[in-house]
């Protein structure tokens, strides 16, 4: 591939063409444009490696280079600026003139016939760092066209694209090695039918579709976001791009031997019924410590393995919400599965709980951006029939996640023992779960007649909650979705006539046996989310469990 690049100070663009077999005989490029302050001209030969070395390093104001191409020469033309005094233009010439690159001062012999390339037979060895961030290997058929990353060990920052004029591939081409073009290709196709297969089709952590990553230590194919996380473990995972990075023949074959369903088969041989198996929708703590637990301790490799939630009992601090200050103060937690409930303390030495929970009512849920800590945990329990929220968090990503595994660990085992010959699915069905919508809505009085106003509203499966403010401790209200069977209905919009002052004209009404509810959305996106999780409520059949409750919500009305 015949590279034309050289810099020429400004104002001695015809003096130096001379020098260099330029001259008044030979036809000037049509690309070739003086710049005022800068360096611009083509050249058909390129200066050697240690020029180019030797220029960026002794003029450290050469900013990007700015490429300009020729599609009809097979010459390349570059122009790039350089923010200098006259005397260090000076200097820039004479380095040109009296470089150890002898080619630089012998012009081809023709334009149109491109000399080899120096910067293979000058510096071979030089050379490789640069193909080494090519997107491409330099074996592949879009080779032509090349895109060298910024920050390129001999190139000015920002980087510099190379264009080879048409026709002139083939024979550069040439000038690789044919074993490596052979193997690069072949490494290619190899790479393309490992990513194809059904078992990579989704991230080996997530479960995202199209994973576009994957790990040349570990063997398994993850998505940009789960990538993000093996670069913080270097130490055991080296994460590179399926599309944009390079991969020799040994990260190939290791892939191939591998791939998601082998590495998954020895890191997640041993997950407990239990353990919270996060998604793509997941929090970034869930999803990291799902990584570490995995790759990093190794915590499934092995059967019976003691872990901190699996002991049936944990103890320790926990930063929690104050109530009515809302300020978060360390308290001690005590989970008991002999016990079967969840106590905490206001003081370490206290031998009185504030609170103490029994674990069948409690929930557990990460919400990060509601209590503004990524290691934030809601824990929700019943009092009186009434949801009561408590918000904690540790500092500790890794132990935040052990308390919330250990409430399901004693939570699965304490449903074991109360409903015998329910399966391990069934009761893991109905360990914590995520609340399926939260966000802000605008609602009336039961008169229908009052002003509609702002609240926080939270549905967890048939209850919906609504609160002042999004960490209150109690809701000011709530309301039972049942099925549609029974009477529970949602539509689109609000009843015809309906006054009110609201802001929000996206409406929606909740129809129930006893009256209906009425809400206004501030979206559409808003207003379809809503109407589309109630709508995947109500098309479920109620249990015999929540036939109780809709009883007591009607007494209590």
């Amino acid at each position: 591939m015949a590279v034309r690049l050289a810099w020429w100070p400004a104002g001695f663009t015809g003096a130096s063409q001379v020098l260099l077999g330029q001259g008044q005989n030979r036809p000037k490029p049509a690309e070739c444009v003086k710049s005022r302050h800068g360096l611009t001209a083509a050249c058909p030969e390129p200066p050697c490696l240690y020029q180019l070395t030797v220029c960026l390093l002794f003029f450290p104001g050469l900013s990007s280079a700015q490429q300009k191409c020729s599609k009809t020469s097979s010459v390349v033309n570059c122009r790039t600026s350089l923010h200098a005094h006259g005397v260090g233009c000076l200097l820039l010439l004479l380095l040109l003139l009296f470089s150890h690159c002898p080619g630089a001062l012998r012009p081809p012999a023709s334009l149109h016939q491109p000399a080899p390339c120096r910067l293979r037979c000058s510096q071979p060895s030089a050379l490789r760092p640069l193909t080494s961030r090519l997107l491409l290997p330099p074996s592949s058929p879009s080779f032509c066209k090349p895109f060298w990353r910024s920050g390129g060990p001999f190139l000015p920052r920002g980087g510099l694209q190379v264009q080879e004029a048409p026709g002139t591939c083939p024979a550069r081409r040439q000038g690789w090695h044919s074993d490596t073009m052979a193997g690069g290709e072949k490494s290619v196709k190899a790479l393309r039918e490992v990513w194809r297969r059904a078992e990579n089709s989704l991230c080996a952590d997530c479960g995202k579709p199209d994973p576009d990553w994957a790990s040349s230590t570990l063997g398994v194919f993850i998505c940009l976001s789960c990538s993000g996380i093996h670069r913080n473990i270097p130490s055991i995972s080296k994460v590179k791009s399926l599309k944009m990075d390079h991969w020799d023949d040994a990260q190939v074959q290791f892939l191939a031997k591998h791939g998601n369903a082998v590495t998954k088969a020895t890191y997640e041989a041993h997950i407990p019924i239990y353990y919270y198996q996060p998604t793509y929708n997941d929090c970034q703590v869930l999803r990291e410590q799902w990584i570490r637990a995995k790759y990093e301790r190794k915590e499934f490799t092995e059967p019976g393995k003691q872990l901190p939630y699996t002991d049936g009992v944990k103890e320790g601090i926990l930063w929690k919400r104050g109530r009515d200050n809302g300020q978060f103060l360390p308290r001690k937690f005590l989970l008991s599965e002999r016990e079967g409930c969840l106590k905490y303390f206001t003081k370490q030495d206290s031998k009185e709980p504030k609170i103490s929970v029994k674990i069948d009512v409690i929930n557990a849920t990460f919400q990060p951006a509601k209590i503004g800590n990524p290691n934030g945990l809601q824990i929700t329990y019943l009092k009186d029939n009434k949801t009561r929220n408590i918000f904690v968090y540790h500092k500790s990503g890794k132990e935040v996640v052990d308390w919330f595994n250990a409430i399901r660990s004693v939570q699965f085992h304490y449903l074991k023992v109360a409903f015998p010959i329910a399966s391990d699915n069934e009761i893991k069905s109905r360990l914590t779960r995520n609340f399926l919508k939260e966000g802000y809505m605008e609602k009336t009085g039961p008169k229908q007649r009052e002003a509609f106003k702002k609240r926080w509203f939270t549905l967890d499966h048939r209850r919906l909650m609504y609160f002042k403010d999004p960490l209150d401790a109690f809701a000011k209200g709530e309301v039972f979705v049942g099925s549609s069977e029974n009477g529970y209905s949602v539509q689109k919009g609000l009843p015809a006539g309906t006054q009110g002052n609201f802001s929000w004209h996206y409406g929606l009404t909740i129809v129930t046996p006893d009256r209906e509810y009425l809400f206004t959305c501030e979206t559409e996106a808003d207003q379809l989310g809503w109407i589309a999780a109630f709508t995947s409520v109500i098309n479920q059949a109620m249990t015999p469990q929540e036939y109780a409750i809709e009883a007591y919500f009607k007494f209590k009305s």
